[in-house]
């Protein structure tokens, strides 16, 4: 199926309207090429929902481990080098961590994984 208006298209229905049609589709993805966007179905696993979502979940922990990392590496310099006690000081440094982990732990998921899976919008499963 090729969705002509895609902002009018909710990833979100597909689920409901494949499960009131008695489709057997058991596996959906939405993904774009070039300027239009597509909508597959599948009837049998093919084992690239279960790559995709593995995928995916090991990039969220890498990403969140950098981030936490990076937090904790950034609380130990204050705590022992810095001795930041200062309101201002000390929350211009916690919004400049929290800034620089969250910029870290993106960067360390897109390096590791690039350009992985990029042009699917959605996946899902009946």
């Amino acid at each position: 199926m090729v969705v002509e208006e895609p902002k009018l298209f909710d990833f979100s229905m597909v689920r409901e309207l494949l499960k009131r049609i008695e489709s057997p589709v058991k596996y959906f993805k939405y993904y774009k090429v070039g300027d239009t966007k597509v909508l597959e179905g599948y009837s049998i696993d093919t084992g690239e929902y279960k790559s995709y979502k593995k995928l995916n979940l090991i990039q969220n922990t890498v990403a969140f481990i950098s981030f936490v990392g990076v937090l904790f590496l950034l609380y130990i310099l204050n705590e022992y080098v810095l001795h930041l006690e200062n309101v201002i000081s000390l929350a211009l440094y916690v919004w400049f961590s929290l800034g620089f982990a969250i910029t870290f732990g993106s960067l360390i998921d897109f390096i590791a994984f690039p350009n992985t899976y990029d042009n699917i919008e959605g996946y899902g499963k009946l």
